[in-house]
């Protein structure tokens, strides 16, 4: 891993999955190595929205350190007279005004542009022609880093492969019948998140007891617990009480707990008491 690290360009090292051209093996440790790698692969769609978030962050961040760092040469520029050299004597004492603008507002220096590009392109722009600084346009781009991109990323489950395995309760391996299958277990709260972050529409708390979940979108959701899809097929006719081939939120919370359950190695219920 570490040797890989010299010739690729990540900062991070890169991780190396371990694995065998058998097509069966008893190694536990090549077992892990294999099911990391399907987890891995099967977060890459809800990863790759994360890293277009992350991407979009970056330029709203790189945006505000640009309008602030012409805003602070451009507040250098005397009214009227030798503007032309005061601008070139700032373009050439650059690395102070970006140390000055630095410790002024309290900016990353990984957020600053590259100093020698940025300065050849300011040097065939007159400052004075860009307009000041609003603190309204400044504030707009914090509420973004600071309420609206967090907002966003609550619409996306963090990761739904661990989703399905975590659970507050454990299952004895040696003893797995049905008393394990409590309603008294069902995660509400979690289940009330995952429904409306999945739901097409936005719906309020009023329109939650009618709102429901297409069967496209349920599929979809669920297939990444790895179950097989004839097991998921008797945990959604155990869940779907109506038989409409949609899921509200109690069915949707039912589907969610029994498939849960399945996952952490429990039975698959004849049927459901009332």
């Amino acid at each position: 891993m570490w040797s890989l690290g010299k010739v690729i360009g990540t900062p991070e090292v890169m991780r190396v999955f371990v694995g065998s051209f058998q097509e069966e093996t008893q190694d536990s440790f090549l077992e892990g190595e294999r099911q990391e790698l399907l987890d891995e692969l099967s977060a890459l769609p809800n990863n790759a929205t994360t890293r277009r978030i992350n991407d979009m962050v970056k330029r709203v961040r790189l945006v505000r350190v640009h309008a602030i760092l012409v805003n602070h040469l451009r507040s250098q520029l005397p009214m009227l007279f030798r503007r032309a050299s005061t601008q070139e004597r700032l373009l050439t004492n650059l690395a102070a005004e970006f140390t000055k603008v630095q410790q002024e507002y309290n900016l990353p220096a990984g957020d600053f542009p590259d100093l020698e590009t940025w300065g050849e392109c300011l040097r065939s722009l007159d400052l004075s022609s860009f307009p000041k600084l609003s603190s309204r346009h400044l504030n707009a781009l914090d509420e973004t880093l600071r309420i609206d991109i967090p907002a966003l990323m609550t619409k996306f489950p963090a990761n739904l492969t661990q989703l399905f395995r975590s659970s507050n309760t454990s299952i004895n391996p040696f003893c797995v019948t049905e008393q394990n299958l409590s309603v008294e277990e069902i995660d509400m709260e979690q289940a009330t998140q995952l429904f409306i972050s999945l739901h097409p529409e936005k719906i309020s708390k009023k329109e939650m007891g009618s709102a429901k979940l297409a069967g496209n979108l349920c599929r979809k959701f669920f297939l990444q617990s790895k179950l097989p899809e004839a097991e998921m097929a008797k945990l959604w006719t155990l869940a779907d009480s109506d038989s409409d081939g949609m899921l509200n939120l109690k069915e949707f919370a039912m589907l969610l707990h029994l498939t849960q359950n399945r996952v952490r190695g429990g039975p698959i219920p004849e049927s459901l008491s009332p």
